[in-house]
């Protein structure tokens, strides 16, 4: 397994002026997996210029834009856990064009770019910094969208509340009861206790995440 070498790749690929959904222009590079001796490591590419720079690489699996992750193009690059072998490979990927992500640059793209909202993104670095089996699991639960299914369905109640409220006040001069008062202020009052719900629940999660 061969790489080119850090000097005559920098030559080869031209930068180009494509651009993502969220507007980054550059490509990002970093380690996917846990540094240090081991039996595979993985390094991921995400960006515009991702297959060219990444792409052809040995071990190199190419994932295209919107179905990856970040809904960018996106690269993995499969290589033997040695240190010496990933550092050779990361200057070779920085020499072409890329440049080290961030940390929670990968899932800030995912956001940017519509592939997950914001309470899935925060679920992310709550998986992350999990400490127990429980924390883990609520963390799943809300990577998988819970919170914002839960969160949908209150604002779906109190939007068909409100056309109902707007019908009834438009035919409020024909004799016509399309919403009884009772009707309305218990919806609400249920829309209201969802909320509530909900906040408990998200309050007992950050207490949670706080604790030494």
């Amino acid at each position: 397994m061969r790489w080119p070498s850090s000097s005559t790749a920098s030559t080869k690929t031209p930068r180009t002026n494509s651009r993502t959904l969220s507007g980054n222009t550059d490509t990002i590079v970093a380690l996917s997996t846990p540094p240090g001796a081991g039996l595979r490591a993985v390094v991921r590419l995400s960006g515009p210029r991702a297959v060219e720079i990444g792409g052809t690489l040995p071990g190199a699996v190419t994932f295209r834009a919107p179905r990856t992750y970040t809904r960018e193009d996106l690269v993995e690059i499969h290589l033997p856990a040695s240190p010496p072998l990933v550092d050779r490979l990361l200057r070779t990927l920085l020499d072409r064009g890329a440049r080290p992500a961030r940390p929670g640059e990968f899932t800030l793209r995912a956001f940017l770019n519509g592939r997950i909202d914001l309470a899935q993104a925060e679920a992310v670095e709550q998986l992350i910094s999990a400490e127990g089996e429980e924390d883990r699991r609520a963390a799943l639960d809300q990577l998988e969208g819970s919170f914002s299914r839960a969160l949908g369905e209150i604002e779906e109640t109190l939007l068909n509340l409100c056309a109902d409220t707007e019908a009834a006040i438009d035919f409020v001069d024909q004799d016509i009861e399309i919403l009884p008062p009772e009707t309305a202020v218990a919806r609400s009052r249920a829309a209201l206790e969802s909320l509530r719900a909900l906040l408990r629940q998200t309050a007992a999660r950050s207490v949670s995440d706080s604790r030494p």
